[in-house]
């Protein structure tokens, strides 16, 4: 089976038991997380007043397969601004986009202005699962 790549929104569904979490259970053990979603997980869960013990055991156990923010990667990432600013997608937005694109994965995402984006302009054609 195919990895999956999830993006923040989609983790902090699953970790909040938020609308959504199911769909992300249902694909745990094909999930990848960029190291710059790991980062921007930590960072909302830190901003919400998580401990920081609580978010090490369990962001890093559940999700333990991480990839490398590497220069292809960010390379695509910076392309993917112009196309995507419009809608507001973020770095780590774009981080979970390329690494689905690199890989050939789908990506699964809580945020619906991704399939929103005028991806023809792009000449890229992410594969996007909306978790809700």
């Amino acid at each position: 089976m195919k990895p999956m790549i999830a993006d923040t929104s989609a983790i902090i569904a699953y970790l909040k038991f938020e609308p959504g979490a199911e769909l992300v259970r249902e694909h745990l053990a094909r999930i990848r997380l960029s190291t710059v979603n790991l980062a921007e997980t930590v960072a909302v869960l830190s901003r919400q007043g998580v401990a920081h013990d609580w978010i090490e055991s369990r962001l890093l156990r559940v999700f333990s397969d991480h990839l490398p923010f590497e220069s292809e990667q960010a390379f695509l990432c910076g392309i993917l601004e112009p196309t995507t600013r419009p809608k507001g997608l973020s770095l780590g937005d774009r981080a979970c986009l390329s690494a689905g694109l690199l890989l050939g994965c789908t990506v699964l995402t809580a945020e619906s202005t991704w399939i929103e984006v005028d991806w023809k302009a792009s000449g890229y054609c992410p594969q996007i699962e909306l978790i809700r």
